[in-house]
């Protein structure tokens, strides 16, 4: 039996890949059940979202509502971005700064209407689009955005909801929203953030099963060990 550092290590070892590979397995599985959620329902017309309750999905252009925000780092206009910015010293890990979001109430038109979203602490399915890294010092720098520009292309799922007054929410009664747990806002058509989602869902549960199959290398080592000291 191993005792002393060398079982405090395989231990703590064994602890990581649990965690880790835990971890992946649940995030790729619920990025599995939104891509299942997407392909489950269509977009509807945006003229038939005050008709409906609940959740819906939409596809259109985004358009600015009233105004647009400015991005932080590359300063483009936009109506919806995540930024977030690392730091790293030699071969150390990068240490992120904690997201951040700016973004406005935008219009997403079809050819037949047009529908408010409120964006707020929704999730955002985007790829990055200014990604720049930098030096202070002997210290590296990234800064990274996701954002959803006008013009652009965007697929929403959010539940419908009312505004409490006309003049909430650009003077519609009806917008999209949800916040974390009900709205999703994915560049680009359905069919393309199904697959985006999926690609995710893949990795994940790759990452994940590559852990757990360190964790079942290391509990046949234990055991060798064990059955060694036995005999």
């Amino acid at each position: 039996m191993i005792d002393g550092s060398g079982g405090a290590v395989l231990q703590l070892f064994a602890g990581v890949l649990v965690a880790v590979g835990g971890f992946a397995i649940v995030a790729g599985l619920l990025t599995g059940i939104r891509a299942i959620r997407l392909w489950w329902n269509d977009p509807v017309a945006t003229t038939e979202v005050p008709q409906r309750d609940g959740e819906v999905e939409v596809e259109g252009t985004a358009k600015p509502l009233y105004e647009t925000v400015k991005a932080p780092y590359s300063g483009t206009d936009c109506l919806l971005c995540k930024s977030k910015r690392g730091r790293k010293e030699g071969d150390s890990a990068w240490e992120w700064d904690e997201e951040q979001e700016k973004s406005v109430p935008f219009l997403v038109e079809d050819a037949y209407g047009q529908v408010v979203v409120d964006p707020s602490s929704g999730i955002l399915v985007v790829d990055s689009k200014y990604d720049t890294e930098g030096t202070e010092g002997n210290t590296k720098t990234m800064e990274i955005e996701r954002r959803i520009d006008p013009g652009e292309t965007v697929h929403v799922r959010g539940r419908v909801q009312q505004s409490r007054s006309r003049g909430d929410i650009g003077g519609r009664q009806v917008f999209l929203g949800g916040g974390l747990r009900h709205l999703q806002i994915s560049e680009g058509t359905e069919r393309e953030s199904i697959m985006r989602e999926l690609k995710g869902a893949v990795l994940f549960l790759a990452v994940g099963l590559l852990f757990i199959e360190g964790l079942a290398g290391y509990l046949v080592l234990e055991r060798s060990i064990i059955l060694g000291w036995l005999y």
